[in-house]
């Protein structure tokens, strides 16, 4: 409880004290940036249960960044620009997926896109057997980027940055993408800002092929007792798909082709 005074006006109001006990600047700033988004949301004065969540969210964000990271600093960038370049931020964001486990990265009902990357000259991913294998029905585009480091190109928090201005008006995708980051990048969350790539090299050796024609195993190879099977595939012997015909399949390839 405290006593607020303006002028001649004194108010009994009651508050909730949300305090950060690091030293570390970079987990303060992290904490501001949180705050700040998530105030955006509020009108004051606010609900105890609105409080409540928000600490909640807090919490989960900070508990997370304690966690193994659930993927590396290279593919969380591929997956990031995929969004900067896109033409429509929000709709790409909101097709991104809620867990790093998903099959694939982006998801429009039956439509599906998922990002690899290469620091290789050749154009080689990595795909699990079942990944590989799109369900009957479903339209499955792979966007292949080659990246290359340089000192002067962008980091994980430069496109956050990027993408934050793109979608200033709504704050609750951008509390989407805080959490995504910092919980994908889990004790690697720092690394956000210190390693980078090329923007211009990205862009220009960005291609989008269909699952079906890439190079792979056949599902017949499974072998009872045998998981988790992987293969490289080289897309340099796959067509690029017909950006015209895919964007009228779906608003995600719209967005993001």
């Amino acid at each position: 409880k405290r006593i607020v005074e303006t002028g001649s006006k004194r108010d009994e109001i009651f508050c909730s004290i949300i305090t950060c006990k690091s030293n570390d600047e970079d987990l303060l700033d992290l904490f501001f940036d949180v705050l700040d988004t998530l105030f955006k949301k509020f009108s004051f004065p606010v609900e105890p249960k609105k409080i409540k969540e928000l600490l909640e969210k807090l919490v989960k964000l900070f508990e997370s960044i304690k966690n193994a990271p659930k993927k590396s600093i290279q593919g969380l960038w591929a997956e990031l620009f995929l969004i900067y370049r896109s033409n429509n931020h929000v709709k790409v964001i909101e097709c991104w997926h809620k867990e790093t486990k998903a099959k694939y990265d982006y998801q429009n009902q039956k439509n599906f896109l998922e990002v690899k990357s290469t620091i290789q000259q050749e154009r080689k991913h990595a795909f699990s057997l079942e990944q590989a294998q799109a369900k009957e029905g479903q339209n499955v585009v792979i966007a292949s980027l080659l990246l290359e480091p340089d000192d002067d190109g962008l980091t994980i928090k430069n496109l956050e940055m990027l993408i934050k201005n793109k979608i200033k008006n709504r704050s609750d995708l951008i509390e989407e993408l805080i959490y995504q980051i910092r919980s994908t990048l889990g004790t690697d969350w720092k690394k956000g800002n210190q390693d980078r790539f090329s923007e211009s090299f990205a862009s220009s050796n960005l291609k989008f092929f269909d699952l079906k024609d890439i190079p792979k195993l056949d599902e017949k190879v499974k072998t009872r007792g045998v998981e988790k099977i992987k293969f490289t595939s080289n897309l340099e012997f796959a067509p690029e798909v017909k950006k015209s015909i895919y964007k009228a399949k779906s608003s995600l390839y719209r967005a993001a082709l």
